[in-house]
């Protein structure tokens, strides 16, 4: 979740239109309003149709003038029953735009025509002609503040702010070692200590001295990987990656490196064998701000229902639905058969050629299945 709490400056310029006429100027309309009592939480969607006045010309300080005041009328009429610290974020949709104006989650009082603005420059840039007589779907997402009390939950409120995630979350080991220099290899050895421990190769107490930084573990497992890697011992880029996964111990694993915050993620970095449904020989790693922490679970950090391997993907569905890259559509497995070397074979009674005797094997054996028992016993008969 994004949080934009810094004080933006409102542009100048909205004098020029009376604030009393605006509605002339569009038309907005409630379409959906849906609400969340776990997070008390509002969303409502508008149908936003433009109607500027002529003289604006396609010029750019008209058009920012004309939505300094447009804006300021809207916040007002849409904000009116909020409170000032409650969590409020704008986004603007429409089939011209290559992508959605959004803010960040901003406080109410924190949220002017100036901050829209800024977000509708970055994203239109030069390109203001597209709001003509255009028609918007404008989306308003509110997070009401919890109000005081005498009574304190069990249960501990969700953090908006990203440090508090990452200190609350389960998924995340931060390396303890304060050292930049050995930022990455300390959180690299407890990437591939809890993936040894997954595997059986260590156990729960030589694990836990690694994770707790005990005898300053962490500073001597990372120091003696820069030493096999034959990199200096300072702050790691792309040009260092590849050297530590040439180690010979580090061979068998996959290494993923995902930058940003939680709400712009982006994987930089991948090498290493495709792991498939083995979990054990995967290590993640999180960069932000210069620091890497182990990602102990992809499922809990992207926040999805399964994660494939093969294909690099967080899901909504479950791993027995996706077809990922490894898939093979003629055989409907995942044994490898597309990157052997074609050798067609025809299957006489579903008339279809398979790409080798594999991946022949293959669909004969899924026939096998119990939904497909009938079938099957119609294949060996005609194939005998």
């Amino acid at each position: 979740m994004e949080i934009d709490d810094d004080v933006s400056l409102n542009q100048q310029g909205g004098a020029l239109y009376d604030s009393a006429d605006m509605n002339d100027y569009y038309s907005l309309i409630e379409v959906q309003q849906k609400h969340s009592a776990y997070f008390n939480a509002n969303s409502t969607a508008y149908t936003l149709e433009l109607f500027p006045p002529e003289e604006i010309n396609n010029d750019i300080a008209k058009i920012l003038q004309f939505f300094d005041a447009l804006m300021t009328d809207i916040i007002h009429t849409v904000m009116l029953t909020y409170d000032g610290n409650d969590r409020v974020r704008f986004m603007m949709d429409s089939v011209n735009l290559l992508a959605p104006i959004t803010t960040g989650f901003i406080t109410k009082d924190n949220l002017t025509s100036g901050r829209v603005l800024d977000a509708i420059e970055r994203v239109c840039q030069s390109k203001m002609d597209i709001f003509g007589d255009e028609m918007f779907t404008l989306y308003v997402d509110v997070i009401r503040a919890p109000l005081g009390g005498y009574f304190k939950s069990s249960k501990s409120t969700k953090p908006l702010d990203h440090d508090s995630w990452m200190a609350n979350s389960k998924c995340i080991i931060p390396a303890k070692n304060f050292q930049t220099e050995i930022c990455f290899g300390a959180a690299l050895a407890i990437a591939k200590a809890k993936s040894d421990l997954k595997s059986g190769l260590i156990d729960m107490f030589s694990y836990r001295r690694i994770r707790d930084n005990k005898c300053d573990m962490q500073e001597t497992k990372a120091l003696e990987l820069y030493k096999k890697a034959g990199v200096p011992v300072g702050a790691c880029d792309f040009s260092t990656y590849d050297k530590f996964m040439n180690i010979p111990e580090l061979n068998d694993y996959q290494l993923k490196i995902i930058a940003g915050d939680n709400l712009f993620l982006k994987e930089i970095y991948c090498r290493g064998p495709n792991v498939g449904l083995i979990q054990d020989k995967a290590l993640a790693l999180y960069l932000r701000n210069g620091h890497y922490s182990v990602i102990t679970s992809l499922i809990a950090f992207y926040r999805c229902k399964s994660y494939c391997y093969s294909c690099n993907k967080a899901l909504q569905i479950p791993l027995s639905r996706h077809r990922c890259l490894a898939h093979c559509p003629l055989c409907e497995s995942k044994s490898g058969c597309k990157n052997k070397k074609p050798d067609y074979k025809l299957c006489s009674f579903c008339n279809i050629a398979f790409l080798n005797a594999t991946c022949y094997d293959n669909h004969i054996v899924s026939l096998q299945n119990v939904n497909h028992i009938i079938s099957f016993t119609i294949i060996k008969n005609k194939i005998n």
